[in-house]
């Protein structure tokens, strides 16, 4: 009889992994009755699944449901076998992983549906997402819980410029088709069926916050990602917080850069971006980019009691990268400035 192993992850609601043996087992995630708001994320998130299940271009891409438990509020669903995106980056085959996650991506955004999903469950096509929501700072130093969190939101709330662009960023928000809504490389596993020299592929996770949305919140979720990661492997003094045109003669800018190409290329050929909306969509996944940096520092937070170290730069790449977006057009192959 196979041994099992469980072992309680991070996250919003109770996680837990169940392994039975090497390659099987199953996640099971579960919220308690006093909180509706996780009761409905978790219906909308299995709704999502077991559609994703009747879409032969989603399977693989999106994870299958086991069992779905409306009364008791939990969701089972199998182990996805491979690693998280981060680690695959990192330890090599940075373009073929990322090129893998640009399609998986690009498939969502084709074929997903949200009209088929519970409506009753379904966040508003209008809702944007927290960091561009009017006031959400404020909000966030009366509300939350965390020491850590409201130091930040206090630091931010004083700073004007950094508002002002969360508020003109917030008004590209262009919503078009079903989103994930929450991506980033935690998010995404890498599977190598054959090996490291086979072709990746990208399985997106956690759809607790699937609605309809603008797509390229979806991609800047990931380019913010390659950008924080490179960001954090460069020495202290660097000027890669984007106060200068990032130096991608640099090793890990380098290698972000050309994974962004490769996911952005691989995402824009599934999709068959029209050429005249090029400009539009990519400005709008770097100037979200900048705020989802902001977002991710501030989340980085929750379990601090004061700010930590590369809080400030982080904030400070962000509230650049909306400002002067074409200083990292780079990053996702712009030939031209705005």
């Amino acid at each position: 009889m196979d041994r099992l192993t469980v072992t309680e992850l991070p996250g919003r609601n109770r996680v837990f992994r169940v392994e039975t043996g090497p390659t099987g087992g199953c996640i099971v995630k579960q919220t308690g009755i006093d909180r509706p708001d996780r009761q409905k994320a978790i219906r909308r998130e299995a709704d999502c699944c077991r559609l994703a299940m009747s879409v032969p271009e989603l399977q693989g891409v999106i994870p299958e449901v086991i069992r779905y438990d409306d009364m008791a509020h939990y969701l089972v669903q199998p182990i996805v076998p491979g690693e998280p995106a981060g680690r695959a980056l990192r330890r090599g085959g940075e373009n073929r992983a990322a090129a893998a996650l640009g399609t998986a991506l690009a498939r969502v955004h084709r074929h997903l549906s949200t009209t088929d999903i519970t409506s009753r469950d379904l966040v508003g096509a209008d809702s944007l997402p927290w960091i561009l929501r009017d006031k959400s700072l404020a909000k966030a130093v009366r509300h939350t819980t965390s020491l850590g969190q409201a130091a930040l939101a206090r630091l931010l709330v004083d700073h004007p410029a950094l508002l002002e662009q969360l508020k003109d960023t917030a008004k590209l928000w262009a919503p078009s088709c079903a989103i994930h809504a929450d991506l980033k490389l935690s998010n995404v596993i890498v599977t190598w069926e054959g090996g490291d020299q086979s072709q990746p592929q990208a399985t997106l996770i956690d759809w607790e916050l699937v609605q309809t949305g603008d797509p390229a919140w979806d991609v800047a979720g990931i380019v913010q990602s390659f950008i924080v990661s490179a960001i954090g492997r460069l020495p202290a003094d660097s000027a890669a917080d984007g106060r200068t045109e990032p130096d991608l003669d640099d090793g890990p800018l380098s290698a972000a850069a050309a994974a962004g190409r490769h996911f952005i290329q691989a995402y824009h050929e599934y999709t068959e971006t029209p050429k005249s909306a090029l400009d539009g969509f990519n400005l709008r996944i770097l100037r979200y980019a900048g705020a989802r940096m902001v977002q991710s520092a501030y989340e980085a937070q929750k379990f601090e009691t004061g700010l930590i170290p590369g809080t400030v730069r982080l904030i400070q790449a962000g509230l650049n990268l909306m400002r002067e977006p074409e200083e990292f057009r780079p990053f996702i192959c712009f030939r031209q400035p705005f």
